[in-house]
């Protein structure tokens, strides 16, 4: 059986986050599969910057982004359970008594971004079977600003705690 070598660093709460993010995303699919049912032979499959229809296709051609973020999200687990935190970029040189503050909150930037994806997938599969994409312009505007939020808030609680284990030294 395959060890977590992040098992130090992934926190219970990190690891019940990241159980979320994987319950949405297999609900993101669920939902999308069970709405094929519903649907016509040919549903719009495209959309301008307004949120109207300008490629037509099957209804299976939804389930593409449900399966491309559970391959993503696969990819994002395997890399916070099998991949050494040591190997992974980092904005400092660490050291031992800062890389795992570093490896934490590396694990939490990635865990955050599984979640934030995937809610952004289902909220954006219920909008494509119901044709109310006018507002995914404004929702994927909206999963950047989180995305990017996310990132400087894990890089800001890292260079503080950094920043404060200099100090005590």
């Amino acid at each position: 059986m395959l060890k977590s070598l992040s098992a130090p660093y992934f926190t219970p709460a990190l690891r019940r986050i990241e159980l979320v993010a994987w319950i949405v995303t297999t609900a993101s699919l669920m939902y999308t599969a069970v709405s094929l049912l519903d649907l016509p032979e040919t549903v719009p499959i495209h959309f301008d910057l307004k949120g109207q229809p300008d490629s037509w296709g099957s209804p299976a051609t939804y389930l593409l982004l449900p399966v491309v973020i559970i391959f993503t999200c696969g990819l994002m687990s395997f890399l916070v359970h099998f991949v050494d935190p040591q190997y992974w970029n980092s904005l400092d040189k660490l050291t031992p008594e800062t890389a795992p503050r570093w490896y934490r909150v590396s694990i939490c930037a990635v865990v955050a971004t599984e979640v934030e994806i995937a809610a952004f997938t289902l909220l954006l599969q219920i909008l494509l079977v119901n044709q109310v994409m006018n507002l995914a312009s404004l929702f994927a505007i909206a999963l950047m600003v989180t995305l990017l939020a996310t990132y400087a808030l894990c890089i800001y609680w890292g260079t503080r705690t950094q920043n404060e284990t200099k100090g005590h030294s």
